[in-house]
């Protein structure tokens, strides 16, 4: 995670959700997928919501756990000023700026979720945040990662690029799409495969591929 990345969130955090609907075909799918698979019965999980940003995943997993008692994570001010105005009147929405890449709670929680973050990681640090998301998981949590995926081959992955921006160009202006691909630098994707051994080496005994449309795709682990 560089200061370039950080920068680009600050840049973005008041027309992040916005910008979402035009980048993420099957938008409520793609955000709902994730949290209608999770097995957890109760009403009030502890939840810890990586890269929260703007609180839009929580806002998702709310939908279904009313009650639930979420910390969002974010090394981002300006992202989690938005989500501090979005759950103003939830007194169980908690937030933490920090890089998740050191956090380490003194709380487990029922339930982790991400979305669109920890692509930004190298390898390595993806494989290391999946050892500490499972040591901060009680003995029956969970995982929802909805975030991108790249293909192995790179014909195909051109083509899902190709569709992605003839998608975007539908409701968004050339300087948009422009930009969307400039952005796209500083993404670190990594294959389905790549993604759910992360999540099998560090320990989970699920592991799943709920969700792939063109680049995004949402992954599952449990203990």
């Amino acid at each position: 995670m560089t200061d370039e990345v950080q920068a680009s969130f600050d840049a973005r955090a008041t027309r992040y959700d916005e910008n979402r609907r035009n980048l993420i075909p099957n938008f409520d799918e793609y955000y709902r997928i994730g949290v209608d698979a999770l097995a957890y019965e109760g009403i009030s999980p502890r939840v810890l919501d990586l890269g929260g940003g703007t609180g839009l995943s929580t806002s998702y997993l709310l939908e279904r756990y009313p009650e639930a008692r979420v910390t969002l994570l974010d090394f981002s001010e300006e992202m989690l000023a938005i989500a501090r105005e979005r759950f103003r009147d939830n007194p169980n929405i908690g937030f933490a700026v920090g890089d998740y890449r050191v956090f380490r709670p003194a709380e487990t929680f029922d339930i982790v979720i991400s979305g669109l973050s920890i692509h930004h990681l190298s390898t390595q640090e993806k494989r290391d945040l999946a050892v500490s998301i499972f040591g901060v998981l009680t003995p029956t949590g969970e995982f929802v990662n909805a975030d991108l995926v790249r293909c192995a081959d790179e014909h195909l992955e051109q083509k899902m690029h190709r569709h992605l921006h003839a998608f975007m160009r539908a409701t968004m202006s050339a300087d948009e799409v422009e930009h969307f691909i400039v952005s796209q630098r500083i993404d670190r994707p990594e294959p389905l495969e790549d993604q759910l051994d992360f999540l099998h080496s560090a320990g989970f005994t699920v592991a799943e591929c709920l969700y792939r449309y063109w680049i995004y795709g949402v992954f599952y682990g449990r203990k």
